[in-house]
């Protein structure tokens, strides 16, 4: 999931005054036996009680940085970046030293889509002292135009251990954004032979073989890569995307299910698992998994998102619209949740309300593909194909092979052409 917005601007601030605010419950002495018992709770993959053990440090001690920094990476790993990005910001506050939790809070800004807010993060983070090989990865990961490119190669060329399979990742970065892949392969084989176990390395080469199109290769370092990651790791929920591509639907559920046996918490395969289901219409699944989030985490914006598409696919759009107008009442005023209210009125022939969601969502996201779809379908519906015509055509140059798109500009063009005049 990528949204395009300020965490700064929409993070929940019922949940910052939720958490930083003074509390009864424990003592000043139960706050260490708390903290010792949130550790070893964390090592021990009980990420449930260690939240609950941070938590009593925070209601005694709210300003504790240790509480804050690993209530965000908990978070962050669970799968929603939005309440890790509320302990992590809070952390960078009392600790800008920390640089793993303004790491952390990059790839939270990363994951929301902020990409700016994310580079100045890594940025701070490549300027402390210590090891900088994850940043300087995500670093290139964030270097799209020509700039960015070439001051991310400069601060690569500064990196003074270039033995290290961080050091290569990022070289093929740069070498995929200049379009070479032979020099990209080369550099993943080199972070591969320096880190036999690195999940990102063998991850990053099943990238390359798909872009060669030698799937045989691809699925083997996919499979190598999610045996090697961590329980709660995106890349097991990338390893089932790519399961669905080729082997279907039922593969990629049977594989996320035994993902979330391993790690109950783990929302994004939870999710994962509810689009699969909405997709087959299995609509009694969908709100079974999702209820293995939303029971954990009431707020986890993802799973509110899948949520109001059920509704929607059941033709229930009032559900859908109270659901995303509570969202955007938290201040999470999205493209995603825009579009979603878009189409919610479009379902009920509500134009004017419609087409305000949509110029809101695109105003935000102008590439949003799903937004431009449901606004050449209320054009279809409102009289105006023209309009509709102009804008999948545009759509159509950056996607040549979107289905969707292809099947409703038939439409359009359709609906667009005169009545042939009666024969004499």
């Amino acid at each position: 999931m990528r949204m395009n917005a300020s965490l700064v601007r929409y993070l929940c601030p019922g949940i910052i005054s939720l958490v930083f605010s003074i509390f009864s419950g424990c003592t000043e002495s139960e706050k260490t036996q708390f903290l010792t018992q949130g550790e070893q709770h964390l090592q021990s993959g009980d990420y449930e009680q260690a939240k609950s053990d941070y938590m009593k440090v925070l209601q005694v001690a709210p300003y504790n940085a240790v509480a804050a920094a690993r209530l965000g990476q908990i978070w962050l790993e669970e799968g929603d970046p939005w309440r890790a990005g509320v302990f992590l910001k809070k952390t960078v506050e009392l600790a800008p030293e920390d640089s793993a939790s303004r790491f952390r809070l990059a790839k939270v800004y990363q994951a929301i889509g902020s990409e700016n807010k994310a580079r100045e993060e890594v940025l701070k983070v490549l300027q402390q002292p210590g090891a900088k090989g994850e940043a300087i990865v995500t670093l290139t990961e964030l270097a799209h135009t020509p700039q960015e490119i070439a001051d991310a190669g400069r601060m690569l060329d500064d990196i003074s251990r270039k033995d290290t399979a961080s050091y290569q990742l990022a070289q093929a970065n740069l070498a995929l954004r200049r379009k070479d892949f032979i020099a990209a392969e080369i550099a993943v084989n080199k972070a591969i032979a320096l880190a036999p176990r690195s999940p990102d390395a063998h991850q990053a080469l099943g990238f390359l073989k798909l872009l060669e199109k030698d799937g045989g290769e691809a699925a083997e370092a996919f499979k190598i890569a999610t045996e090697l990651a961590p329980a709660r790791s995106p890349i097991k929920v990338s390893y089932a995307a790519f399961l669905k591509e080729i082997a279907g639907a039922d593969a990629a559920a049977t594989y996320l299910k035994g993902v979330t046996q391993k790690a109950p918490d783990f929302f994004s395969a939870w999710i994962a698992l509810a689009r699969i289901a909405l997709e087959q219409q299995a609509y009694d699944e969908t709100l079974s998994y999702l209820s293995n989030v939303l029971s954990r985490d009431p707020q986890n914006l993802e799973a509110q998102e899948v949520q109001s598409d059920l509704w929607l696919a059941q033709d229930q759009p009032e559900r859908a619209i109270l659901i995303l107008g509570n969202l955007q009442k938290g201040q999470r005023d999205l493209p995603e949740i825009n579009y979603r209210l878009g189409k919610a009125y479009l379902q009920q022939k509500k134009f004017t309300e419609a087409a305000e969601a949509l110029k809101q969502a695109l105003s935000r996201n102008p590439d949003l593909i799903e937004a431009i779809l449901t606004k050449a379908k209320l054009d279809l519906e409102t009289g105006q194909p023209d309009l509709a015509v102009n804008a999948l055509q545009e759509l159509l140059k950056k996607h040549p092979n979107l289905k969707p798109a292809q099947e409703l500009l038939e439409e359009a063009q359709r609906a667009g052409r005169p009545e042939s005049a009666p024969s004499p």
